[in-house]
């Protein structure tokens, strides 16, 4: 079996602050978090070899997606990093896998509490809907997954994280919870080692149910009506640029398609966009 590893940072175990993640500053919070990032993703890794996973992909999906550290990565993987990159934090995904795993995740815009509660990008969006459903990077990603007919197994991050996806993907979904959080910059946490025994164990659970046929993918139905609320006027100007999106208000954006990739790609699109959306 192939399997996929997208991961985020704002889930690990030990990230509560916005400095800790803020790649662009590269502080020496930021160089710790890089490290507890990599070790998490080799703990989702043994767990993969462990089920008999045969290939795996790594794909850096957070920030400009060059965070994990290839000197202690895995050797055993592939990984995917830079930025831009079709698809993103799901770059490469295709039908060749047999599961995927979220790992490092957080919740969804306005999630509470929860650590850096966003989704895809704070300066962007405060909410995203899909056919009137709120949805997160768990469920947007997963939904992606499942357009490609492969499940995702396991779910790590916070609890408001792993709360989102046993609602949204089903009890079958296996979830770590690395910590508790207060709000959006302080929790409670899991010791490092302990959350990584936890998500080497989870990885090898949700797998094996895969292999058993246990777990099915996460399909959304179409047409697919995208409806995203800016976080500002400005951020909606530059993405009603892009063709095909409506401004149905000042601030909220309207795209739809009877493909999946293709609300996806325009997401993403939107996103990269409000990046630019400086005063």
């Amino acid at each position: 079996m192939d399997v996929y590893i997208s991961m985020l940072m704002e889930g690990v175990a030990g990230v509560v602050a916005a400095a800790q993640v803020d790649d662009a500053a590269a502080g020496r919070s930021y160089r710790s978090a890089k490290g507890l990032m990599t070790r998490e993703a080799n703990a989702a890794v043994a767990g993969a070899i462990t089920a008999g996973a045969q290939r795996i992909i790594v794909n850096d999906g957070h920030g400009r997606m060059r965070n994990l550290d290839l000197e202690t990565l895995d050797p055993r993987v592939e990984c995917s990093l830079g930025y831009p990159k079709p698809f993103g934090a799901m770059a490469g995904i295709t039908n060749r896998f047999g599961a995927c795993c979220l790992v490092g995740y957080h919740g969804g815009a306005g999630s509470a509490p929860a650590i850096l509660d966003h989704t895809l990008s704070r300066r962007m969006f405060r909410a995203v809907r899909l056919n009137g459903v709120r949805q997160t990077e768990t469920t947007l990603n997963a939904a992606l997954a499942g357009h490609h007919g492969v499940p995702v197994v396991m779910v790590s991050g916070d609890e408001a994280t792993c709360a989102e996806a046993i609602a949204a993907l089903g009890p079958q979904v296996q979830t770590v919870a690395t910590k508790a959080a207060f709000g959006a910059g302080a929790a409670y946490c899991l010791h490092p080692s302990v959350a990584r025994e936890r998500i080497e164990t989870a990885v090898h659970e949700g797998l094996s149910r895969a292999i058993g046929g246990d777990v099915e993918p996460y399909r959304l139905t179409p047409p697919y009506v995208l409806e995203c609320d800016t976080a500002s006027t400005l951020a909606a100007d530059y993405a009603s640029t892009i063709p095909g999106v409506e401004r149905t208000a000042g601030r909220t954006l309207r795209f739809a398609a009877d493909d999946y990739t293709t609300v996806f790609r325009a997401l993403l699109t939107m996103s990269m966009l409000g990046e630019l959306a400086r005063p």
